[in-house]
């Protein structure tokens, strides 16, 4: 199985330990993701980005590069429960790994024409802050407090 250390960065495969330490920094390696085709309940999204939370601290959690899959999938994850709770449907949640567009898709089994039909929502998660502020000033600390 590939792990990779959260402080340097290194990848590596071990085959019999399932908490290795990195060799270099000595810090807990964590278990490589590969979300491809794989749909995933929200709840599980929204506890793998509170698990990252606690586990390396809100802020490195919020902008490091590493987990961005892990922040657009809790950001998905947020929406299809919201979508639940007014439609009362039942939506999963997949990361896309092999186009940059869009970063995740909601999928639903719709079984009421009595045959299963996959519907599906691409959602593409903008960043707030960090270098959208930069590049648009205003409108981003506008929208920021506009969500807040």
């Amino acid at each position: 199985m590939k792990f990779c250390c959260a402080n340097c960065g290194r990848e590596e495969e071990i085959l019999v330990d399932r908490n290795p330490r990195c060799r270099f920094c000595d810090v807990e390696m964590i278990a490589a993701s590969h979300y491809s085709e794989l749909w995933m309940s929200p709840y599980i999204a929204i506890r793998r980005m509170a698990t990252i939370s606690e586990t390396f601290g809100v802020e490195r959690a919020r902008t490091d590069g590493r987990f961005k899959k892990e922040r657009e999938a809790w950001t998905t994850g947020v929406f299809a429960l919201a979508l639940s709770k007014l439609n009362g449907e039942q939506w999963w949640i997949e990361i896309e790994t092999k186009d940059s567009t869009p970063d995740t898709k909601l999928r639903q089994l719709d079984q009421s024409s009595g045959n299963n039909v996959i519907q599906t929502r691409n959602i593409e998660v903008p960043r707030l802050g960090g270098k959208c502020r930069r590049h648009h000033g205003s409108d981003s600390e506008e929208m920021q407090a506009r969500l807040s």
